[in-house]
Formats: structure tokens, C-alpha cells, sequence
């Protein structure tokens, strides 16, 4: 999984670098590809990545605030 995020990454960054018509030009040549050959966007982890992070609430904050409010309860004044 690391290697493929990693790739992922760097092309990110490489197709950045390109000028926009180059960027359009390889976008609708890979949608043409997809097309042609029934490949989806994403895979099934990402989409069930994507599926659970609508679904479910984002609750680090709430998480992060009760360990600080915990942490000046237990050692006052150390919480930031």
C-alpha cells in the first residue's frame, strides 16, 4: 500500500509540473482509455474509503478536546 501511495504521489506532483493543455490533453486521453475499457476512476478501497468518511462523523476534534480536558484535570496547567 506505502509504494502505491507513493506513486501516487509522485505523479501527482509530475502532472502538476505539466503546462494546462498537456494536463487536459492526458486527462481526456485517460478518460477515453477508461471509457474504451470499463476501468473505474477509483477502486474499491477508495471508494469504501470515501463511502466511510461520509457516512460516518469526524470526531478527532471532540476526541482531542476531552484528552486535553482530562489532562488539565489530572495535571493543571500542562494542558495547552
Amino acid at each position: 500500500m506505502d509504494e502505491i501511495v507513493t506513486r501516487s504521489i509522485q505523479r501527482a506532483a509530475w502532472f502538476q509540473t505539466l503546462p494546462q493543455p498537456l494536463r487536459e490533453a492526458y486527462a481526456a486521453a485517460w478518460h477515453r482509455h477508461r471509457e474504451a475499457h470499463g476501468v473505474s476512476r477509483g477502486t474499491a478501497l477508495s471508494t469504501n474509503r470515501v463511502e466511510h468518511a461520509i457516512a460516518l462523523p469526524d470526531t478527532r476534534a471532540f476526541r482531542d478536546e476531552a484528552f486535553l480536558d482530562q489532562v488539565d484535570m489530572q495535571l493543571p496547567g500542562l494542558a495547552v
